[in-house]
């Protein structure tokens, strides 16, 4: 006795059954079998539909949606992004809508807008800071508020830098005080 064994994959299995539920691909392969001849789509020995050498999936049932999964969540494909996804996907599979359906599935996974940083192009080297000409004619200013009162009740500080000397100004004040009276500070 012979035997011979050959292995298909389940998801392949249903796509197969499901080709005949789809009315715009039973229309094609009826259309085939009258011998039409269509430049892209053929009907290979294994009885299934093809759409140049990816297999045609339906619209009909859970199949497309057992794709996706497979591969976005499975262990070997660890969540890729929607084009790396889409770009594996067609070699295998055709669908009208096919790289939509990725970039929706793939935008609502929870697990990729939690863990998945934007990818942005850099912003470009830095610009340095032109030197100021004169003493005190760029400066800085910072409040430190918030901190534990003194004697006379001065609870914040106001930090006032040159940017040339690098020197600095402390001031004490309150934190109640008025802009007309830090302005006079």
């Amino acid at each position: 006795m012979v035997y011979n064994l050959i292995s298909t994959p389940d998801i392949v299995q249903q796509v197969k059954q499901n080709q005949w539920q789809d009315p715009h691909l039973q229309g094609i392969w009826i259309r085939i079998q009258n011998g039409e001849q269509f430049e892209d789509w053929r009907i290979r020995e294994d009885g299934a539909l093809y759409f140049c050498n990816p297999l045609a999936v339906p619209k009909a049932g859970e199949v497309k949606k057992t794709i996706l999964q497979e591969a976005h969540k499975s262990r070997y494909a660890i969540h890729p992004e929607s084009t790396k996804m889409y770009q594996d996907l067609r070699r295998q599979y055709w669908w009208r809508g096919m790289k939509r359906d990725v970039r929706e599935y793939v935008s609502e996974c929870v697990t990729c807008l939690r863990i998945k940083a934007e990818h942005r192009k850099p912003a470009g080297e830095l610009q340095p800071l032109t030197v100021p000409g004169w003493k005190w004619e760029h400066i800085t200013m910072d409040f430190l508020m918030g901190l534990p009162r003194t004697e006379l009740k001065h609870d914040a500080i106001w930090v006032v830098v040159d940017r040339l000397t690098k020197s600095a100004h402390f001031v004490p004040f309150r934190a109640t005080y008025s802009r007309k009276i830090l302005s006079e500070l």
